[in-house]
């Protein structure tokens, strides 16, 4: 019965960063605790997403020269599986590849992030690439490279 009592004990103590990281944020989310949590409500000083591209190395993002589609956007991360739905919907094996990309990552989807996606069509093969940034931490989430056959 003691090692009972002190297993509660030990688990009460445990949870209490999080339970102050709610407290501390003021606001409550199921992604409490995420590496990028909702900043949908915050000012940011940001640039547009083109600016930022010029001015900064995405670590592994190489835009397409002379891309048949090509999005720079700042959005909220949710929005990022309607934007490839719009653009790539018709593509349905790259459209699935990307929009499963980054499941299970620690990203509130009302973050704000800069979205960029460029594609090529080649005679037989679609060339892709694309990348997501925290506009509050200047962070690039991921990056992403793609060579499809048809």
């Amino acid at each position: 019965m003691k090692k009972y009592k002190y297993f509660l004990i030990a688990c009460s103590f445990l949870s209490l960063p999080f339970m102050s990281f709610k407290i501390a944020n003021g606001y409550d989310s199921p992604y409490i605790g995420t590496i990028y949590p909702d900043n949908s409500f915050k000012k940011l000083q940001e640039v547009s997403a083109e600016s930022y591209l010029n001015g900064n190395n995405l670590q592994g993002y190489k835009m397409i020269n002379n891309p048949d589609i090509y999005v720079a956007k700042k959005i909220l991360y949710k929005e990022k599986n309607q934007i490839l739905k719009k653009y790539i919907g018709e593509y349905k094996a790259l459209l699935w590849s990307y929009c499963k990309e980054n499941k299970g990552q620690n990203i509130d989807p009302n973050r704000q992030v800069y979205f960029y996606f460029s594609m090529k069509k080649d005679d037989n093969c679609i060339f892709a690439q694309m990348a997501v940034v925290d506009i509050e931490t200047n962070t690039t989430v991921y990056v992403r490279g793609n060579k499809s056959y048809y």
